[in-house]
């Protein structure tokens, strides 16, 4: 009796040979195509992978996160905000900006992200994929990030603003109280996008040098975060918590041979070990 791929096998090897043919395609006439002809593709291309995604959800309902479903939603995660990005390009002197040799709008690119989130929104509604609740808030927050820079390059989202800052810590709070009334599933992705955003979130207070607030924040953001995501640390959590963690040791090593980060951090380590140790931790009710 030969052997008869299962019908998900086959969609997953489909999906992986779309995207590949996408790519090549793009390669292949990269020197014939304008930058909205590229866009169209792209964006032709994303939705064409949610509309797949969605059709299998739907058609499979009570079966899970199908996994050709899955890999057509990153696909449509990496090609829609880049097509976007393309059809909505401001090509104004004053909106120019650059990483390494490419050259960007950051009107289009800050334009092409909150479009990326309605699309991301729109996904999540029809198919109910909770993981579209990572990129949708992750791509609302870059558009208006990218539009709160002004005349500032892409580059520089490090370089300190209070607006940036006092936007970036709002934006994370309201994710971590939405994730908080929310199904579990949800509830994992809100709380993974708005640790995503903590360490972002600290690079850019304005501060130039050693700062004492700097590092009070900083401790407080990395408090903050262990506290919410308490008995829910996930690798992707984790990773954000260790590039905060990182930051934050950066800006205490700008104090030299001063004894007070250290004293604090330490002061700041005992409390939360005497919480996790006394009181076991935030109490969370699962929903039944």
């Amino acid at each position: 009796m030969g052997y008869r791929p299962s019908p998900t096998a086959a969609r997953l090897s489909g999906v992986a040979a779309l995207f590949v043919a996408f790519g090549a395609l793009l390669t292949a006439e990269s020197s014939d195509l304008s930058r909205r002809q590229a866009g169209v593709i792209a964006l032709a291309f994303g939705l064409m992978m949610i509309a797949l995604h969605v059709v299998v959800l739907r058609t499979r309902a009570g079966e899970g996160r199908p996994s050709d479903a899955s890999l057509a939603a990153l696909a449509a995660a990496v090609t829609v905000p880049p097509g976007l990005i393309a059809l909505l390009w401001d090509s104004g002197i004053g909106n120019a900006s650059a990483i390494l040799f490419f050259g960007f709008s950051r009107d289009g690119t800050g334009n092409g992200l909150l479009a990326s989130a309605a699309v991301f929104a729109v996904a999540y509604a029809l198919g109910r994929d909770a993981r579209w609740l990572l990129v949708a808030p992750l791509a609302l927050v870059g558009g208006i990030e990218v539009h709160l820079l002004g005349n500032g390059q892409i580059t520089s989202f490090g370089s300190g603003s209070w607006t940036r800052f006092l936007f970036l810590l709002a934006a994370t709070a309201a994710l971590a109280a939405l994730a908080s009334r929310v199904p579990a599933a949800e509830r994992h992705n809100l709380l993974l996008a708005a640790a995503v955003l903590v360490p972002f979130t600290f690079i850019s207070y304005p501060s130039g040098g050693a700062s004492v607030a700097r590092d009070v924040i900083g401790a407080a953001l990395l408090a903050g975060l262990t506290l919410v995501t308490w008995r829910r640390v996930t690798p992707g959590i984790g990773v954000a918590t260790v590039l905060l963690a990182t930051f934050e040791v950066t800006s205490v090593s700008a104090h030299g041979r001063s004894l007070g980060p250290a004293v604090l951090f330490a002061a700041a380590g005992v409390a939360l070990l005497l919480a996790g140790g006394l009181l076991g931790g935030p109490r969370v009710s699962e929903p039944s």
